[in-house]
């Protein structure tokens, strides 16, 4: 099953990306989250956070791993599994829903709206996302399972607007929301 999916995905995607394969295999060379137990990310920095715009949500500024200095993100965003990524936001801080995903990048096909894998815009192409996150093109875990199979959960691939589904053992990275004000 899985490797049907990951030939899907190289049908799909038609090899613009090679690290899109990589990654959609669960191959990712994300840096690792430290191993300490109950590990929470810190919040630091001004500002840590952005405003999605025409919604009450704050995204921290930078993926977990990452610290903002300014005018960029810094250093290399944690990989984790999906279960480490569901608890992995600092306090007040969540992992965000495929719907919030999906809100940020707009855009999204039929089958994306109709519940499949399928394609948003992505972020350097989508208003809101662009200016909050710049030309991010990192896959990122949401909080939302599927339906179907518990051992997947759906994630975003900010550089081609790509909503999949991906088993919750392979490591990808992390962005962290609240809701407002």
């Amino acid at each position: 099953m899985k490797l049907v999916r990951n030939l899907m995905v190289l049908f799909l995607v038609g090899g613009l990306v090679c690290g899109l394969v990589a990654l959609a295999a669960g191959n990712a060379k994300a840096k690792q989250a430290p191993k300490e137990a109950g590990h929470k990310a810190k919040v630091g920095g001004e500002p840590k956070e952005v405003k999605q715009p025409g919604v009450e949500l704050y995204w921290l500024r930078c993926p977990l791993g990452q610290r903002w200095t300014g005018s960029s993100c810094k250093g290399d965003a944690w990989g984790m599994d999906w279960h480490k990524a569901k608890n992995a936001c600092p306090s007040g801080y969540r992992l965000p829903t495929k719907h919030e995903f999906m809100s940020l990048l707009s855009g999204c096909d039929a089958d994306v709206r109709g519940g499949k894998s399928g394609y948003c815009n992505n972020c350097a192409k989508s208003k809101k996302c662009r200016s909050m996150f710049g030309k991010d093109e990192s896959w990122y875990w949401s909080s939302s399972s599927d339906a179907a199979d518990s051992s997947y959960a759906w994630l975003v691939n900010f550089y081609p607007g790509y909503v999949y589904l991906d088993d919750k053992d392979y490591d990808h990275h992390v962005r962290c929301v609240r809701g407002g004000p």
